[in-house]
């Protein structure tokens, strides 16, 4: 609140999302960051400025689980040879004679 608060940042054109990251939360601050009326993760949230918390192991998992769909959703492997097609077909004037006959 107190970063926010500061007249050295501009209040009309910046938006601050805060999280403090840590290894565990005790009951209270759990049950501050799962208010079914507030976004997952934060105890206050306004338009201009959301605060939250999480642990390391919400963090990681979240990674992990946005990870996994992008994978799935592309689904897609190349080949060294695939790429340097896919080069020269979309970019030849840019590149040099060598890359070419490669």
């Amino acid at each position: 609140m107190a970063v926010a608060a500061d007249e050295r940042f501009d209040k009309h054109n910046t938006d601050c999302t805060f999280l403090a990251v840590s290894n565990e939360m005790t009951e209270k601050a759990a049950r501050s960051v799962r208010q079914q009326w507030k976004a997952f993760g934060f105890f206050h949230d306004e338009p201009d400025l959301k605060i939250g918390l999480a642990t390391w192991s919400e963090t990681l998992g979240a990674s992990r689980a946005r990870l996994e769909a992008f994978r799935a959703k592309l689904d897609y492997t190349t080949t060294k040879d695939e790429g340097m097609a896919l080069l020269h077909s979309k970019y030849s004037q840019y590149l040099s004679q060598s890359l070419l006959l490669k």
